[in-house]
């Protein structure tokens, strides 16, 4: 009996994150699964010595094309591209700046060849400026409700030519109507119960810029593109809604309640302190009191912050 082997295409698209290009290369060529073609599209970068840096790499074990965009046409396009000029009858879309565990082709292609789905994805792990595991939830509810799509899997090239592609006059939010515009077709999405996405966190990432300035723009995207199913399904949307909300809220007030907890021994252990070596003998609520004026007094700007650590004192005081 044959094993299932197909041509996995990794498509990288790349705009000037060239310091960390040639570690997410390196995370597709040490993957256990060697059926692999890598498609990489620089949209339009300024510069040129990262793609000798590519093409001479030293490690250079799988087919390589390095495609080029005239001018500035954004991430939607570069995956297109990149996927136009492929030929795997499997997809995986790859951040030119994350990277994969050697292992994550080899498991989601057995998702793919054991279950009847259009995609596989998996936990991500965040690392660089936060390190964290998320667990993305490609249902259609979540992603009309604002919750992001996964930002990595490997899906069959039908479903990419069923869907019609990415939609390239989106800025932010292909992602999410590439999985909505699937999801609505039929194509069921499989996830794989561990971190094997490793998504980098850090300012520059386009990622982060364009969500971060684009966050009404990623709902207004989803509800103009899919108008009819997001009414449709309204209720739904509104509830769920709700629930992360309340959520969010408790989770707020237990963090800020550790906080000031935490604050407050601080304090305590400064109080104590103080009464050890200076000899001071007073409350410490005046003994808060005593070094938002003196600090006041020192660095004139802080007079301007006073009030607000005064708040923060009356915040640490209510957990005594």
């Amino acid at each position: 009996m044959s094993v299932w082997a197909p041509l996995v295409s990794v498509i990288i698209p790349f705009h000037g994150e060239a310091e960390y290009l040639l570690e997410a290369v390196a995370s597709v060529e040490a993957q256990t699964y060697r059926n692999i073609e890598l498609i990489i599209v620089d949209d339009s970068s300024v510069g040129s010595d990262w793609d000798k840096l590519v093409m001479g790499r030293e490690a250079c074990t799988i087919p390589t094309r390095v495609l080029r965009h005239a001018s500035r046409s954004g991430a939607a396009a570069a995956r297109n591209t990149a996927i136009r000029n492929s030929t795997g009858e499997l997809i995986l879309p790859l951040d030119s700046d994350d990277l994969l565990d050697p292992v994550y082709v080899e498991e989601t292609v057995k998702v793919l060849n054991d279950v009847e789905c259009g995609a596989a994805y998996t936990d991500l792990k965040l690392f660089g400026e936060q390190s964290l595991v998320l667990r993305p939830d490609c249902s259609l509810i979540n992603i009309l409700a604002g919750k992001p799509a996964p930002v990595c899997m490997l899906y069959r090239r039908d479903m990419y030519e069923s869907v019609g592609g990415y939609k390239e006059h989106l800025e932010v939010g292909e992602d999410s109507d590439f999985c909505i515009s699937a999801l609505r077709r039929g194509w069921r999405f499989k996830h794989t119960d561990r971190a094997m996405y490793y998504y980098r966190k850090h300012s520059r990432s386009t990622s982060a810029l364009r969500y971060a300035e684009g966050g009404l723009e990623l709902a207004l995207n989803i509800f103009q593109e899919h108008k009819e199913i997001y009414l449709e399904h309204l209720e739904e949307i509104l509830r769920l809604k709700e629930q992360r909300y309340w959520h969010q809220k408790e989770e707020y007030a237990y963090l800020h309640r550790e906080f000031h907890l935490l604050l407050k021994g601080y304090y305590e252990l400064l109080h104590k302190r103080a009464l050890e070596q200076y000899g001071v003998k007073t409350t410490l609520t005046a003994f808060f009191k005593a070094v938002a004026n003196r600090l006041a007094r020192q660095v004139p700007v802080i007079s301007k912050v006073a009030p607000q650590e005064t708040q923060h004192h009356q915040d640490i005081l209510q957990y005594e």
